[in-house]
């Protein structure tokens, strides 16, 4: 099971992102209620990333959703991510 490791609001222009993040393998996605409230679909479902931890930080980009609309003309603003948890 994934719980969520932050939560973070995206600027006006779409750009979003997560500190402290410890290293690991993450998913990031838009908040499934936020999508159910504003009635719209993101595309891809979820982005995974690796967070290698390094001194300076890591960067990834092309992170983006598309966000269609099913029945409103509202902007889905919260992003979730998550850290996947292998247990054996």
């Amino acid at each position: 099971m994934t719980q969520p490791a932050g939560r973070t609001l995206t600027e006006a222009d779409g750009y979003y992102s997560f500190l402290g993040l410890t290293p690991g393998t993450y998913f990031v996605k838009v908040d499934d209620g936020q999508l159910r409230k504003l009635n719209m679909t993101a595309d891809p479902e979820f982005h995974k990333i690796v967070n290698t931890g390094s001194v300076d930080g890591d960067l990834e980009g092309g992170l983006d959703f598309v966000l269609t609309e099913l029945a409103t003309d509202t902007v889905a603003d919260t992003i979730t991510v998550t850290k996947s948890v292998t247990c054996s």
